[in-house]
């Protein structure tokens, strides 16, 4: 108990420098929260997506429900399909009405035999989709072919691209971090050289010496860490009703207490390893005897 104090009585002593390694943890790892929270939801909304159908596929009107219940059956036999749910004309001028009952005129003017016939095709697996297209491509009275597949792509596509941005990102804020902390090191272990040289001559060793700086280090990363924690979870917050609104059905948010809590002590560790490491580098550079 008595390093606890000791520890924080000596960042007190220098509470510009400590303000500063304060700091920089915290735009450190308040980066860090950002980017594994944005990581997190991008692998929510992929995962929403590949429960969606991959493949909807639109028969010629003049294709009957029959006939395209045929065409299902073919597929649905595909050892790499998982479902095939067909969508009839009826079915399909239904859905329709609902969604325009605001146009009455519009409505007496249709009939179920002006719509297509439709399947939704999931995928066992993505891999299987390439041999699924294949097998669509033959068959008769095929319209148009809405692969959802190529938009999870172009998702994925972006998401690599943020992640790599982010992860550039977080590398350059964490070489800063250490950068930072062993310069605040080296003031500090320069301010104190005279206790420093009176620690030696009662006999404490270098462990001893280097060990006093090193729990600074280590207690403003802990403390600019969570600090860190809290303001991206305030942000978080607030922004959730847009977020929200933005995805729609796409249901990422609240996130669980078990992710939330492995954020912050992953974060937390990190943040106390780093800053120990950092304080090590430069009292070993600095202390020698």
């Amino acid at each position: 108990m008595s390093t606890v104090f000791s520890s924080w009585k000596n960042l007190r002593r220098t509470p510009y420098q400590s303000l500063t390694a304060l700091m920089v943890v915290i735009t450190t790892f308040f980066m860090v929260f950002v980017f594994s929270t944005f990581l997190h939801l991008g692998n929510k909304i992929l995962n929403y997506f590949e429960t969606r159908p991959q493949i909807l596929v639109f028969f010629k009107t003049e294709v009957t429900d029959e006939q395209a219940t045929a065409e299902a059956e073919l597929l649905s036999k595909l050892e790499q399909v998982e479902t095939v749910t067909i969508t009839g004309k009826n079915d399909a001028f239904i859905s329709y009405k609902e969604e325009n009952q605001d146009e009455p005129l519009l409505l007496e003017l249709l009939t179920p035999d002006l719509f297509p016939v439709s399947l939704s095709v999931n995928a066992k697996t993505p891999e299987g989709l390439s041999q699924i297209r294949q097998e669509i491509e033959k068959l008769d009275g095929i319209d148009t072919v809405d692969y959802r597949q190529d938009v999870i792509e172009e998702f994925l596509g972006w998401t690599n691209l943020i992640r790599n941005i982010g992860l550039f990102t977080c590398a350059l804020f964490a070489m800063q971090f250490i950068l930072v902390i062993m310069v605040i090191t080296g003031m500090k272990v320069a301010s104190r050289r005279r206790s420093i040289n009176i620690m030696s001559i009662l006999g404490a060793n270098r462990s001893t010496i280097k060990g006093t700086f090193i729990r600074e280090s280590m207690w403003l990363g802990l403390v600019g860490s969570l600090i860190a924690f809290g303001l991206s979870y305030l942000l978080l917050w607030y922004a959730t009703p847009a977020i929200s609104g933005f995805l729609g059905e796409i249901q990422v948010l609240p996130l669980t207490w078990q992710f939330l809590l492995i954020q912050a002590v992953a974060g937390c560790l990190g943040a106390v390893f780093l800053a120990a490491f950092s304080a090590w580098l430069s009292t070993t550079r600095l202390i020698k005897k």
